[in-house]
């Protein structure tokens, strides 16, 4: 809640409301990368990863010239306006604030991501984000470089390079699994390997020479998101995702208002290439009312079809002014 920036009670997300802060999901980032040098588990690589390539990224603009401290995950520009429990749910984002420790936080963590990308021990190169970098790293007594190479977000293929690696001696390379894969296959200079996986990890221990090559393919196929039944702001919605990036619709592509779109269960959700972003799209419904100045009546409105476009979450808000929902009415 904007009350104090305060939790309330289990449960209680509102999706029009909710605050979200910018900072505050950086302050999960530095978390998660604490629990991640205590314990490989890539559940916390998955929470760093999420907050990263969605809150953070969504909480400055394409041109870096104006920034969100609240990231809601619905936006009606006219209750902002005009609903004083609303107002710091801004449909735009701003120049400054009179706070304004998100900007230098958003920078400060972007400039520095090569420190939440890998972690080592003695002898284990564990890779959480799939960030294209460099890195040197002593394991097993031996100097190592590693170059990283990612068609992430948009796909899922990745390969770390060993640079340069002095002496002789196996040491270890562990590829985060990431929740959001499907399915993920390995390779080891174009011969396909099978990893040990534990905790979300994939280890390959070898005694590695330079200019090995060790690859992973990570499936990408849209999902659909549930809310846990005790979260009614999303009872009978669902929320899409690929990869890292949640998704939302705004008005821009489905018209308004978006609270009247609907997506059927059984939908098929095609993931298409429009520039240089992935959009995911799908035939749904919009629901219609015939005497649209009544606000009560006995009759049912009706549904006309509508191809619905849904864009990733950190990109909204580039294009103007307009309504913005994550979490979509679903049709059984």
């Amino acid at each position: 809640t904007h009350h104090g920036e305060a939790f309330t009670f289990d449960y209680d997300l509102p999706n029009d409301t909710n605050y979200s802060e910018t900072c505050a999901s950086i302050g999960l980032i530095f978390f998660a990368r604490r629990m991640l040098q205590l314990e490989a588990k890539s559940e916390y690589a998955d929470v760093m990863e999420r907050a990263l390539y969605n809150t953070v990224t969504a909480g400055m603009a394409s041109d870096g010239k104006s920034f969100f401290y609240v990231n809601p995950m619905e936006v009606w520009p006219a209750a902002s306006e005009g609903n004083p429990g609303k107002h710091h749910v801004k449909s735009v984002r701003q120049r400054w604030y009179a706070c304004a420790c998100c900007p230098p936080n958003v920078s400060r963590l972007l400039s520095s991501l090569g420190q939440y990308i890998y972690t080592a021990s003695s002898d284990t190169l564990y890779t959480h984000l799939y960030i294209g970098s460099e890195a040197n790293v002593k394991l097993a007594g031996r100097n190592v470089s590693v170059k990283l190479d990612s068609a992430l977000p948009w796909k899922g293929d990745v390969s770390l390079k060993i640079g340069a690696a002095d002496g002789s001696g196996a040491f270890t390379l562990a590829l985060r699994v990431p929740s959001w894969s499907t399915g993920s296959t390995f390779a080891i200079n174009g011969k396909s390997a099978t990893p040990d996986i534990r905790d979300g990890y994939a280890y390959f221990t070898c005694d590695w020479q330079t200019g090995d090559v060790l690859s992973a393919e990570f499936a990408m196929a849209p999902e659909r998101i549930y809310a846990h039944p005790n979260v009614r702001a999303n009872a009978g919605r669902v929320a899409l995702q690929r990869g890292p990036l949640v998704y939302c619709l705004e008005e821009i592509d489905n018209g308004a208002p978006l609270a009247n779109i609907v997506l059927p269960a059984d939908a098929d959700i095609e993931a298409t290439t429009l520039g240089n972003t992935v959009v995911l799209q799908a035939d749904g419904f919009r629901q219609v009312v015939p005497d649209a100045d009544q606000l009560y009546r006995t009759s049912a409105p009706r549904l006309d079809k509508q191809r619905i476009t849904a864009v990733p979450y950190t990109q909204w808000g580039n294009r103007g002014q307009g309504e913005m929902q994550v979490w979509v009415r679903e049709k059984m």
